[in-house]
C-alpha cells in the first residue's frame, strides 16, 4: 500500500495539506496564536517537502530576503511599490515589520509549491508570479482597510492600492524565484491537485474581508481558482520520478 502511494506521488502532497492545514487554523484561531500555528505548519511543511526537494528551504529564504530588501528600497523611494507607511504594531527590521518579511518568503513557497504539477520551470515562474499577484488583489485592499499600512499617493488605485504595487509584486517575486532557479536544478512534480494549495491562503483574508473589500476578495479568489484549474490542467504531462 505505502509502495503504491510513493509510484503514484501521493507522499509529495503532504507539504501542501500541512501548509492548507496551517492557513485554515490560523484563519479560525484568534491572533497572535493563529500567526504561530501558521508558522510551526510552514516549518513543518517545508521540512516535509526536502524529503524530495532540496530547494523548499532555499525558496522560502530567496522570498524573504527579496522582499524585505524590496521592501526597504520602497520605503525609502516608493520603488517600485508605490509610496506607503507601515502602521503594524510588531517588531521591524529597517523599518520593515517582521511579519512582512516572513509572509514574504511564506507566500512564493506557497505559490510556487502550487505550481510544481507543472512540467516546466518557466511554466513554474509564470505562475508563481501570477498566482502572488492574484492574491495581492485581495490581500492588499483588505490589509490596508485594517490599518496595517497606507498607501500615501496611490494615484491610479484598485481599491486604493496603486496599481505600480501589483507591478512590484510581480517584479519581486519574478527576481525570487530567478534566484532560486539559478541555485536550485532539480525539481520535484507533484500530482496536480497541488495546484490549489494557494487558495488556502484566501482563508484569513476572508475572515478579514468587509464589505468595502469583499469586491477584491472575490475577484482575487476567482482569479487564484481560475489560474488554479489551468495548473491543474496543463500539470502531470509527465510521469513523477
Amino acid at each position: 500500500m505505502t509502495s503504491g502511494l510513493c509510484e503514484l506521488g501521493v507522499y509529495r502532497l503532504l507539504p501542501s495539506l500541512l501548509l492548507v492545514l496551517g492557513y485554515a487554523l490560523q484563519a479560525v484561531t484568534p491572533r497572535p496564536l493563529g500567526e504561530l500555528l501558521l508558522l510551526v505548519f510552514l516549518a513543518a511543511s517545508i521540512c516535509a517537502a526536502s524529503v524530495f526537494w532540496r530547494g523548499a528551504m532555499l525558496l522560502f529564504l530567496s522570498g524573504s530576503l527579496t522582499g524585505f530588501i524590496f521592501e526597504v528600497i520602497g520605503l525609502s523611494t516608493g520603488l517600485p511599490f508605490g509610496s506607503y507607511t507601515y502602521h503594524w504594531a510588531a517588531p521591524r527590521i529597517l523599518g520593515v515589520p517582521v511579519p512582512v518579511v516572513v509572509a514574504w518568503g511564506t507566500y512564493v513557497y506557497t505559490s510556487y509549491l502550487s505550481s510544481l504539477p507543472l512540467p516546466g520551470r518557466r511554466g513554474r515562474a509564470v505562475a508563481t508570479v501570477l498566482y502572488m499577484v492574484f492574491l495581492d488583489l485581495g490581500l492588499d485592499p483588505v490589509m490596508v482597510e485594517r490599518g496595517l499600512w497606507e498607501w500615501t499617493a496611490p494615484g491610479s488605485s484598485w481599491f486604493g492600492v496603486p496599481v505600480s504595487n501589483f507591478a512590484g509584486w510581480g517584479l519581486v517575486t519574478a527576481i525570487a524565484v530567478l534566484v532560486y532557479q539559478r541555485i536550485v536544478r532539480d525539481e520535484p512534480q507533484v500530482p496536480r491537485i497541488g495546484s490549489l494549495t494557494v487558495l488556502a491562503a484566501c482563508l484569513v483574508v476572508a475572515r478579514e474581508a468587509t464589505a468595502a473589500t469583499i469586491v477584491p476578495f472575490i475577484s482575487s479568489f476567482a482569479l487564484l481558482t481560475t489560474l488554479s484549474a489551468l495548473v491543474y490542467v496543463l500539470g502531470g504531462r509527465k510521469s513523477i520520478k
